[in-house]
């Protein structure tokens, strides 16, 4: 038996101990940057945002009493828990971006927070080009373009997202609306017409639009008062003279 310990303990070169050595350092470390825990306790927007953008999975604990103002949407990149489990914690709408916009392949999870007043709104469309006066005849004034459609008052996921005791209030997801059409050119034998206004864009899922290939999950949350509307329509250009 000791000649055969001997023998193995001279196979086994420093290099390979070292890498082994290696190999059990780094998989601890590893371990430990597998999910980071930050708690936020006071009502700061850039101190939630901060909290949720560190890049790897993260539990944002929220240990305060109050609303931030959310000033501009949050994209959610990496795995994240944002939880205010004990605390009334109220997420305001600031922006016209929405609250949160959560990627493909990403989980999040929410506990216990308010979401109120979230307003998503499309770009309008662009106005038409105004037709040219060219001697007798007019040229006629291009269309407005598209309203842009918009997806989620509040959130719009494409991610895995659950939602659990989430309240969400009088969020709002508004089309863009239609660009005016452009006006009709002079002609002095026949005017240009104006042209036709844009359609307005399409709104969907006034607090929560499920994006594919997303799965939502919601457990005793409450909405109320949330909308989604399109767009209001372009208005026609003026016909020329």
């Amino acid at each position: 038996m000791t000649d055969r310990l001997s023998l193995f303990r001279k196979s086994v070169s420093p290099v390979s101990r070292i890498s082994a050595l290696c190999i059990v350092l780094f998989g601890l470390q590893f371990a430990a940057w597998a999910q980071t825990t930050n708690t936020i306790t006071s009502a700061s927007f850039s101190s939630l945002q901060t909290a949720m953008n560190q890049g790897v999975p993260t539990v944002v604990v929220l240990a305060f009493d109050s609303t931030i103002s959310m000033t501009s949407v949050i994209e959610v990149t990496s795995d994240t828990t944002l939880d205010a489990t004990g605390h009334n914690v109220v997420l305001a709408g600031g922006s016209t971006g929405g609250v949160f916009l959560v990627d493909e392949g990403v989980t999040f999870k929410m506990i216990n927070v308010t979401i109120s007043g979230g307003q998503n709104i499309g770009a309008d469309g662009t106005n038409g080009v105004a037709g040219t006066s060219s001697g007798s005849r007019g040229n006629n004034g291009g269309v407005g373009g598209l309203g842009t459609p918009i997806q989620g008052g509040a959130i719009n996921t494409a991610g895995n997202s659950l939602f659990i005791n989430c309240i969400f209030l009088t969020n709002t997801a508004t089309g863009g609306a239609g660009g005016v059409g452009g006006a009709g050119g002079n002609g002095s034998v026949q005017a240009g017409n104006g042209g036709n206004g844009g359609a307005g864009g399409v709104g969907f899922g006034g607090a929560i639009y499920n994006d594919k290939p997303g799965n939502l999950v919601l457990s005793n949350c409450t909405f109320s008062g949330n909308i989604a509307v399109g767009g209001a329509g372009g208005v026609g250009g003026a016909n020329g003279g």
